[in-house]
């Protein structure tokens, strides 16, 4: 789903999108439809689905929920605030074999927008990982 107005279910609908790519199909043809083309996430999201495809891996999210809110929304813009739980990343091989695993902190804070086109289809614009301003750094 990436029409409408529940832009939460658009963004996690469009997350969803990215998980099958990532995980299932990685085509970096199809992923201008969940992400604006240029934008940096659509960038960094390419070059992933480029080396998924060249070295015939997948990568896989475990445990992984999220919680999104509306920050706000004009314009044709929303900008979303987003919480992500999950316990790893695992890079499967064509046999299923997990090869290598990268164990991740249970909880990540995202800040995003969704950008509607003409067509009133929302694609994901931006997701930028938030740095945790009391965490120190050794």
């Amino acid at each position: 789903m990436n029409t409408g107005t529940d832009y939460v279910e658009i963004f996690e609908s469009l997350d969803d999108y990215r998980k099958w790519l990532t995980g299932h199909h990685p085509d970096v043809g199809l992923l201008e439809k969940a992400y604006l083309p240029g934008s940096e996430v659509y960038d960094r999201l390419r070059g992933d689905l480029e080396i998924l495809q060249r070295d015939n891996t997948r990568l896989v999210d475990v445990e992984h929920r999220m919680e999104v809110d509306v920050v706000s929304v004009r314009d044709g813009v929303v900008n979303l605030s987003v919480v992500e739980h999950a316990t790893a990343l695992q890079l499967i091989g064509v046999g299923g074999d997990v090869l290598d695993e990268q164990r991740l902190a249970d909880v990540t804070r995202y800040t995003g927008y969704l950008v509607v086109a003409s067509d009133g289809v929302w694609r994901i614009g931006a997701l930028e990982r938030l740095v945790d301003e009391g965490a120190v750094q050794l």
